[in-house]
Parts: structure tokens; sequence; C-alpha cells
């Protein structure tokens, strides 16, 4: 008789008994053992802690109204063990009141510096509030335009890839490029890489930790309606309308109440009766989810105004549909740029040119056919990839061929608007986030082009795909390359940044052109308005304007 058997007995209603008290002294050993978690939580440490640094930070339970501050030391490296302190109401700041990790000098005790990547290991229902106290960074002091030293790896272009499995695109590139990977026990990796399957909570290249401390990454590459909702609260704070800088083209979002009462009431104007408006999810991606609806009595059975939606997977933004685009060929087309934040503390932002998508079917301009996404929506998958991706210098030369476009329209005048709200993006995000050293992410954002030759933004997504592209494009795998080199100077070896790092310098690594160092404008005593956007253009602002960008 087997063991189990003993324990459990052959008896009917002894065995029901027997396995009753089983389960009970299983489940009452469970309870014990959250209890004991609860004083004994062992958190895993992804960033570069002695052993012994005493660390507070504050965890939020996500299934109570509950704030815990967690105290404790690391004990090892990598890990750091924490005891309950005490319930409040509200978040604490993170700090390390231990010593630093970072040689002396660099940084001044107690520092906040990295220990927001405190994370805590398999526990779903908690999440860490990251809250650091405002700072204005210092430069270096032999020169005040060059960052810090934020990042020390223990050897220098080393990388994780998280998970033994397959090693995907990029860790590949960064193997054949010189890296090396380090097991994913070994401590202090220059970058650490994830698994594809966290892409939609993470960067697709490294696990910064953007997205959950601090920084406020969702304003410009997270939902479309928070990211509408950013920028128009950040030119609202600062006295103007969002939808007056001409950014981009007015957009209400459908999800809440007044936004979709706002939009009914403007378009069921006579003027307004037959415009063709387009309406996209504002969790979507790939162009999945778009319609396009002439006029309002359609969408008004499609949306109703009577609640607000809470959750951004239930809502929709509707937005003027561009019914007179720039074409290719006939074929209606939008071009891809990035934007790279290279650092958050100092703030250090780049630009760099993408690519061109060209629809498959040609564009019914009497708009016969709103059904057909693909002569509609440029990014759908149904679109074919046989003559789908251009340079942009292809498209200048078409556009100059075809529709009298100046020769140096791209670089005269879409790349510095394209600047001037990328930008703007960045400084949306800036004020609402926080700053911590060693972060970075990467953004795209995609475009559209009027016939008159009016640039309007779509839209940003802050998981844009790591791949290679077309030969034609000129792309890839340099981007890749370029975008690994400008962050590893920036924040690991910022003394190999050129000597005159700024904007009005136009600084270039690579293809990435800066168009924000924190620090120069520091240095020059200025300060961004969102609401004088347009003022900046005329003035041909020095920072701001990015007119000396031209023919760069």
């Amino acid at each position: 008789m087997t063991f189990f058997s003993k324990v459990i007995g052959t008896d009917g209603k002894q065995a029901v008994l027997r396995a009753t008290l089983v389960v009970s002294v299983v489940l009452l050993f469970v309870v014990l053992s959250d209890m004991q978690m609860k004083n004994n939580r062992f958190i895993q440490l992804q960033g570069y802690k002695p052993l012994n640094a005493k660390i507070r930070v504050t965890v939020v339970h996500m299934k109570t109204p509950q704030t815990h501050v967690w105290l404790g030391h690391s004990n090892e490296v990598g890990k750091a063990e924490f005891t309950e302190s005490e319930n409040i109401g509200g978040g604490l700041d993170i700090q390390k009141e231990g010593p630093s990790s970072e040689p002396d000098g660099v940084f001044d005790e107690p520092t906040e510096t990295n220990t927001d990547l405190v994370r805590i290991s398999q526990q779903a229902d908690f999440m860490l509030e990251a809250r650091f106290k405002d700072e204005i960074p210092v430069g270096n002091t032999s020169n005040p335009l060059l960052p810090l030293t934020q990042v020390f790896p223990n050897k220098m272009k080393t990388f994780v890839f998280r998970r033994n499995i397959h090693c995907a695109y990029y860790c590949k590139l960064l193997l054949r490029s010189g890296w090396t990977k380090q097991r994913h026990t070994q401590p202090t990796p220059e970058l650490l890489v994830l698994r594809p399957g966290q892409l939609e909570r993470y960067n697709t290249v490294n696990d910064f930790g953007v997205n959950l401390f601090g920084f406020g990454s969702s304003c410009i590459g997270g939902g479309k309606a928070t990211q509408l909702w950013c920028r128009e609260q950040f030119a609202l704070n600062d006295g103007c309308s969002f939808d007056d800088l001409g950014v981009q083209p007015p957009q209400w979002d459908m999800g809440v109440k007044d936004s979709c009462l706002k939009f009914f009431a403007m378009a069921m104007l006579p003027e307004n009766k037959e415009k063709i408006w387009i309406s996209k999810r504002t969790m979507g991606f790939h162009g999945k989810g778009i319609q396009l609806w002439k006029g309002p009595k359609e969408l008004r059975k499609r949306f109703s105004c009577r609640r607000n939606y809470g959750s951004e997977n239930a809502r929709y933004l509707v937005q003027e549909y561009l019914e007179k685009p720039a074409l290719m060929g006939g074929h209606k087309f939008d071009f891809r740029t990035y934007l790279l934040v290279a650092s958050m503390k100092p703030f250090i932002g780049f630009y760099h040119r993408g690519f061109v998508r060209r629809s498959q079917h040609a564009y019914d301009k009497n708009m016969s056919n709103l059904r057909d996404t693909r002569a509609h929506i440029t990014n759908a998958e149904t679109q074919s990839e046989d003559n789908h991706f251009f340079s942009f210098q292809e498209l200048q030369e078409i556009l100059t061929r075809e529709s009298g476009f100046d020769s140096n329209f791209m670089n005269e005048t879409f790349e510095p608007a394209a600047m001037r709200a990328s930008n703007f993006l960045l400084q949306s995000a800036k004020r609402l986030g926080k700053h911590i050293p060693g972060r970075s992410q990467m953004f795209a954002l995609d475009w559209m082009l009027n016939e008159d030759g009016s640039a309007h933004l779509l839209e940003a997504n802050g998981n844009p795909q790591i791949s290679t592209y077309p030969s034609n494009v000129q792309l890839t795998p340099k981007i890749w390359l370029d975008m690994l080199d400008v962050v590893h100077k920036v924040q690991v070896e910022p003394h190999l940044l050129p000597e005159n790092f700024s904007v009005k310098a136009k600084t270039t690594i690579g293809g990435w052109r800066l168009i924000y160092n924190e620090l120069e404008e520091i240095a020059d005593n200025e300060s961004y308005h969102p609401c004088k956007h347009k003022q900046y253009i005329a003035e041909k602002h020095p920072l701001y304007s990015y007119e000396h960008w031209a023919n760069a």
C-alpha cells in the first residue's frame, strides 16, 4: 500500500474526512507562509546595489486600497530582504540610505540612483510606486553640456537575454556587432534584453523600466487616449488649447462623455455632415479596429455618449479623415520617424528619420469604398510587402516629380516640423514623470502628408518593431547599432560625446540627431513653453525651432 493510501484510507467516509484534513493542513500552511511573507518578503534587485545597502520602497497593493512601506537591506548581490513597516495612505519617496555603489564624488548621499529597479519577484498583486524628489540635473563639472556617468557595468558592452530562450533578432545583432552575452545570474550587465512575450509591458530593446517607473512614457507611446490626455493637459497647464497648436489633428475620446458630446455637437453642423471621419481603438495597433465613416449618423449608432468608459481597451478616438493626402503614383502613404529618449536624468532626446509605407490599392478620391483598408490604412496587416516600403529620398524624388514639391521639401520643411513635434511629445512626458538615471526608450512616430505639404502627426508607438527592412530603405541594421552607440555614450561613457554636445551645434551620432539636451537648456537659462510652439517657428528659436537643421 502506498503512503498516499495509508494517509487517505480505503473506507469512503474515512477517506473524505482524511482528505479534508490534508487539504486543511495544506491551506493552513499556505496562509501561514503568506503571513510570514508579509513580514519577510524577498525582492529581486535588477540594479547595481552594494551589499548591506539600506533601502526604503513604497509598495501599492493592487487589490486593496493599501500602501505599504517596506524597509530592508540588500543581503547579497541581486536580492534584498524587506520587512513591512507600516500602512500609510499615500506614497513615500524611494530612497537608498546606505553606501553608494557608484565611485566617490559621482553622487551625493543619500542617492536615489537605481532604487527604482527594485521589483517584487512573482508577486502579481503588487506594484512599486516610484516617487522621486524633483532635482535639477547636474552636468560634468568640466563641461556642463555633458551628463555624468549613469551606468557602471562590470564589463563594457555586455547584455543579458532574460529567460533561456531563443535569441531574437536584436540579440543576434548585438552578438554580431561585438557585444558579449552574459548569464542571467551575472550582475551589472550594460543591457538587459527581454523575451518577446513581454513586449506589451516593456520596451522591445531592453528592460530599462521606463514604462514602470517614473518617466511618463505612456504620454508618448501609451494608449491613444492617454497620449491625447497628456498633450491636452500639457497645453492647458500653460494656458492654451492643444488643438490650436497644430501638432496633431483634432481628436475626440468617445469613451469620455464630455468629449463625445463635443464631437457630435461639432459633427452635426451643416458644413460637417458630409465629412469623412475615422475611428481608432485607443489600444489598437497595425490598423486593427480602424473604420471610416461618412457623416455623423452612422457614428451615432456606433457610439453612445451616455457614460464614460474607464478602460482604454473599450474606448475609441475619432478624428477628421484627411481626404486630400499627397499621393505616390496615385497611392496613399504615411511615413515613420523615431524618437529616442537616451537619458532621463538629464533628459536627452534624439530624432531619426525612418521609412515610407505605401498602400497597396490606389486611392479613391471619390471615397466610394470606405471599407477598402488596403487603400486607406497604410499600416494595416493586410497590406502586401511588395513595393510597400520606401526611403525618404525615394519619397522626395516622387513628390517632386509627380506633385511639384520643392526638391528639398523633406529636409527643409518636413524634418524640422517632425523634430518640433517630437520635442513637444518629449516635453509633455518630461513634465509628468520623474527623472531616473540609467533609463532610455525608443518610440516610433507616424505621419501623414496633405497635398498642400502640411504634415500631420497621426500617433506614436511605444513598442515599435525592431527588425530589418528592405535594402532600398537604407535604414537597418545601422539605425539599431547607432541607437546602442548613442545610449552607451550618453549613459556609460559620456566623455566620448562631442565636446559641444548641443542642439545648436547640430550634434549627430550616426543618423540620430540631438533635439533636446536638458543641460543645454539649463546653461542657456531657457524653459520650454508649449503655447509658444508656433512662436518658436516664427522667431527661429535656436533650441526649439530646428530651422538650422535644414539641409543637414
